[in-house]
């Protein structure tokens, strides 16, 4: 998960350094909205996010017997700090659990 979300947040560096008067908009589906998320937090260049069939929480992770996120996606003790709907809530420019038109998306 930190290896993701680093490569993310570097990726995102290097289009706010090539393009400083772009808009950037992060959009991710499935096993990547954790990392994407947590790096939308890391980076105030992001101007929107969309997430789509993502994990709704890590708590709901715990309480599910059948889950199907990655465990690379669970940060060990986040629990006691966080939750990603805080994420969301702290990033406060993320839209989820719609199914995004990531082709129409890729041209904002």
């Amino acid at each position: 998960m930190g290896q993701r979300t680093t490569d993310i947040a570097a990726y995102l560096q290097a289009l706010a350094a090539e393009y400083p008067t772009a808009e950037i908009v992060l959009a991710a589906r499935e096993k990547m909205t954790v990392p994407a998320l947590c790096a939308a937090a890391l980076e105030s260049k992001v101007r929107k996010v969309y997430l789509a069939r993502g994990v709704e929480s890590w708590r709901s992770v715990t309480e599910t017997p059948n889950y199907t996120m990655p465990m690379v996606n669970i940060v060990p003790g986040a629990l006691a700090v966080t939750d990603l709907p805080e994420i969301a809530q702290a990033v406060g420019r993320v839209e989820t659990g719609r199914e995004w038109d990531f082709e129409r998306l890729s041209k904002l």
